[in-house]
């Protein structure tokens, strides 16, 4: 679909099962991630991409766990790095639990 006048379209997609399959590995490759495990939907960011979708959310049911958060981090550089895409957030339920409560305890 083709954005209103003058709007452009937002891409809203889930992380787990839709973006990518498995986990993000980091190993000894060459930029610290191991494709293979990575099993990003190239043929989703690519039809998108190809579409002219530029703005992306992700959301997530992630927990506030530091291997959950570095994962999301290192997705998103990877689609920033692949597609000219811009990632503007990830939206998690935590999301409502920040106010008022420090990374520190949050992680906790």
């Amino acid at each position: 679909r083709q954005p209103l006048e003058g709007g452009r379209c937002v891409a809203l997609l889930d992380v787990d099962h839709m973006t990518i399959f498995g986990s993000i590995v980091h190993t000894g490759c060459s930029d610290g991630i191991d494709d293979a495990a990575l099993q990003l939907n190239d043929t989703l960011l690519e039809a998108l991409s190809s579409r002219g979708v530029r703005d992306i959310y992700f959301f997530t049911d992630m927990t506030l766990s530091t291997a959950s958060v570095q994962e999301r981090q290192s997705l998103v550089e990877i689609v920033r790095g692949r597609y000219d895409v811009e990632v503007h957030g990830i939206l998690t339920p935590c999301d409502i639990a920040w106010e008022g409560i420090d990374e520190a305890e949050a992680m906790h």
